[in-house]
């Protein structure tokens, strides 16, 4: 477990340093996150009034599905050129905003097919909740489960379309093979980056809260420390987007057998991707 944390712990001080030096990767996650919000704002503002009007678990899926596919879309498109700018850097490269997006405008077709085929998993997956009985304890267990197995299998399908120009079907094939052949704990510097924001963004949440409750009383206060909080969890959000896709961008290199990549310690991506034990025979 202690071996854990500190190859956590380098993760995220060897993404934040690639980050740090490079501050123009921060402008293609902040782009994709704004056009979410924006998107998102503009099919949930009367797809809310409609769920305020009809309380129905079926409801709730149709309009969760009408939303699922322009806000994958746009998550899609930007991370393909998101890990071009970003590969490029790890070669020693600068590559900027505007090339980085000519990648993914290339690919409009697979990214479409894409989004479509993830959609419509997290669609089927979401309409075994609706089925009699599938909303027991059993049903959730099951539908969590297939949820994990599809996420870990395409866990590389992106980085594959950005970097490999592979169709749908190889980029599923190959994310299955890089993760076959060392998978391991890919998950602890996900959630080592994810935890150093949360670490950042509870106090943050702390002065919003002050700010929304006083904001009567002493208003210029209240709204200052409200837009401060509001301004600063942006900034919080934007930093660990793009601290958690480059670390993915490094471990499927990685994984693909290409070495240790960017400012990344091999020891570190040799402890995350270890070749699975053998299993030992009775006697």
């Amino acid at each position: 477990m202690g071996e854990r944390i500190q190859r956590g712990i380098g993760f995220t001080r060897e993404t934040w340093s690639l980050v740090r030096g490079r501050p123009g990767l921060v402008v293609l996650p902040t782009i994709a996150l704004t056009l979410q919000a924006t998107v998102a704002a503009i099919l949930l503002g009367p797809l809310g009034l409609n769920l305020i009007d009809h309380h129905s678990r079926w409801n709730v899926f149709v309009d969760g599905a009408i939303c699922g596919y322009p806000l994958t879309f746009v998550s899609t498109f930007f991370n393909v050129a998101y890990y071009a700018q970003v590969d490029a850097a790890f070669r020693g490269d600068t590559m900027g905003a505007r090339e980085a997006l000519g990648r993914p405008a290339a690919r409009l077709r697979t990214i479409a097919l894409w989004t479509l085929l993830t959609t419509g998993v997290g669609i089927a997956l979401r309409s075994i909740e609706q089925l009699p009985y599938a909303g027991s304890v059993a049903g959730r267990i099951v539908t969590r489960f297939l949820d994990a197995a599809w996420a870990i299998a395409s866990f590389f399908v992106v980085p594959a379309l950005a970097l490999e120009d592979t169709g749908v079907r190889d980029s599923i094939r190959r994310s299955a093979r890089a993760i076959r052949a060392r998978w391991g704990e890919t998950a602890t510097g996900t959630v080592a980056i994810g935890g150093a924001g949360l670490l950042v963004i509870v106090p943050i949440l702390v002065a919003g809260c002050v700010g929304y409750f006083i904001r009567n009383t002493h208003p210029i206060a209240g709204y200052g420390l409200l837009s401060a909080a509001v301004a600063a969890g942006a900034v919080v959000m934007v930093a660990q987007e793009t601290m958690t896709e480059a670390f993915r961008v490094a471990v499927f290199r990685y994984a693909s057998g290409e070495g240790p990549t960017g400012p990344f310690a091999e020891s570190n991506l040799a402890g995350a991707f270890q070749a699975p034990r053998k299993r030992r025979r009775f006697g």
